[in-house]
């Protein structure tokens, strides 16, 4: 399905909600200025009316600029005849310290000032831009408070892998443990916690006497080329057999050796294998099983410390009176959620006539249900100009939170004549543009039909071919004379497996290499590509 070009300038502006999708190059910030111009002109609406968000600071001042000097420019293009139309654009200029063009956290940040009451929230909270400290605070309070009621053998495992202060740190940065990321195939139940922990300390002492008895053989596998790998437990051999004399030496103390159990966890995990004709001491399978138990353990308190942390970071956080850019938005989303969200709701819509969200790909669940909840049109009778811009190819930012499934649901709920696109490139060269159009317009596979069978591997992100503007054939350079450089648009580049074991830290040191050849070789007229 083709979509109908939105025009700046003569576009028809509707109340209701409006999806422009804008290719690379097409004009969007323009776009967003000459719908802001119209609205002040057309639709007389006083510019502090109008909310524009964006979900950067640089893309804000630059829209805001942009928007201004606009206004500025059409104003002194009016003749004397356009008395109105430069009272209105008079009014927007004085009132434009007041216009609302924000960034998302921003945008936020002032409802929680200006509404604290119906969002739940102390008023005037201190914003900071870093909270380290605050997390690092909760890790040792939770480390004292757990560990403290801890045995001995879980208070020694403390001081290892995941479970050190700067580790739990981390896990509560990221809100996630290593079973969410797929590296972890189970973590036990609390229930279970005890028994596992119990006999995860004798497995301790079995593997410290095992080793006792089996150093012999141990040492004469890894150093006569018995084994087949090992090359950590070789390499730190020495080390390894120390902490273990001196744990066999107090075998009978109550406390565990942290460090060994640290320095068993991080070389003894991996499966040891032999070479033909030898076998596998049997220190090395206890090991593999220990640390597997380990982590299982570490798992299981992990958890325990992000669910705690998190209520024990909100209290500090409101002990303090502190935020973050990320508790504005949490917050915000808690009080439409909460027994005032109706009237925060109806107090918020009522101050806008109009609002554009920038970038809309980029939204994340948190972001998409705030702007959802405000500013759709079922949540109230009356209709606002609401548009909604981005471009669904360019959703690279899924590592920050961003969900396309916002940006695509918005689009099924919309009517095909609601949904506008931007295609005209004004700064590529037209042949370039072709080029790319036939690119992103090819089947991956010739033989199928199947409506999802294209380079963005989902049949709803449709591409809309961009048209290249001419005045771009003199001004832009397009091919290169220079030795043997091709003159093609664009080339495509692969890169072959170099073996059946390539793993992925190859492959990629071996794309960045071939990327980083042909750069060297576009820039140096001496050089050049084969």
């Amino acid at each position: 399905m083709s979509l109908s070009e939105f025009i700046a300038e003569t576009a028809p502006l509707v109340q209701a909600e409006t999806m422009i999708e804008a290719n690379a190059g097409t004009g969007k910030t323009y776009t967003l200025c000459r719908i802001v111009e119209r609205l002040v002109l057309e639709k007389k609406i006083p510019i502090e009316r109008i909310l524009a968000v964006t979900f950067t600071n640089a893309a804000a001042n630059e829209l805001k600029e942009k928007i201004r000097n606009g206004l500025h420019q059409k104003r002194a293009s009016l003749n004397g005849e356009n008395i109105e139309e430069k009272i209105l654009l008079s009014k927007a200029l004085t009132n434009f310290d007041n216009a609302r063009i924000f960034t998302l956290h921003a945008f936020c940040k002032r409802l929680l000032s200006e509404f604290s009451f119906e969002c739940g929230v102390r008023p005037e909270s201190e914003l900071i831009i870093n909270e380290e400290h605050l997390l690092e605070q909760v890790a040792l309070d939770f480390r004292r408070s757990y560990f403290f009621k801890s045995t001995p053998f879980c208070s020694a495992l403390s001081y290892t892998g995941n479970l050190k202060t700067e580790k739990l740190v981390q896990a509560l940065k990221t809100k996630k443990t290593k079973e969410e990321d797929g590296e972890i195939e189970e973590i036990i139940d609390q229930e279970n916690f005890d028994t596992k922990e119990k006999q995860t300390s004798l497995d301790y002492i079995n593997l410290v006497n095992t080793w006792n008895k089996q150093l012999s053989a141990i040492k004469r596998f890894l150093f006569d080329g018995e084994a087949k790998n090992g090359a950590d437990p070789k390499n730190n051999f020495y080390e390894l057999k120390q902490r273990f004399t001196n744990a066999h030496e107090n075998i009978n103390q109550s406390y565990p050796d942290y460090a060994l159990i640290n320095l068993i966890r991080k070389y003894l995990k991996k499966e040891i294998t032999a070479k033909e004709g030898y076998d596998v001491p049997e220190f090395f399978s206890e090991a593999k099983t220990f640390c597997m138990n380990c982590q299982k353990l570490e798992n299981c308190i992990t958890k325990t410390f992000l669910e705690e942390g998190k209520k024990l970071l909100s209290n500090l956080k409101n002990k303090l009176n502190l935020r973050t850019f990320d508790d504005l938005q949490e917050l915000v989303a808690e009080g439409l959620g909460g027994e005032r969200g109706s009237t925060l709701i109806e107090k918020v819509f009522s101050q806008y006539d109009a609002a554009l969200v920038d970038e809309f790909q980029d939204t994340d669940p948190l972001q998409f249900n705030i702007l959802k909840k405000l500013f759709t049109q079922n949540q109230t009778e009356r209709e606002k100009f609401i548009f909604y811009i981005g471009d669904p190819k360019q959703s690279i930012y899924k590592f920050r939170g961003a969900d396309l499934n916002n940006y695509l649901k918005i689009r099924e709920d919309l009517k095909n004549e609601r949904i506008c696109s931007l295609t005209t490139n004004y700064r590529t060269h037209p042949n370039l543009v072709n080029a790319v159009n036939q690119f992103l317009t090819s089947k991956i596979d010739k033989d199928k039909e199947a409506t999802d069978d294209n380079l963005f591997m989902d049949k709803r992100i449709a591409f809309e071919e961009s048209n290249g503007n001419e005045k771009q054939l003199t001004t832009k350079l397009f091919t290169r004379l220079e030795k043997d450089l091709p003159n093609q648009p664009f080339n495509v580049r692969y890169s072959a497996k170099s073996t059946n074991k390539e793993t992925k830290k190859q492959a990629i040191d071996g794309i960045l290499n071939d990327i980083t050849q042909e750069v060297l070789s576009l820039l140096d007229k001496e050089k050049t590509t084969t």
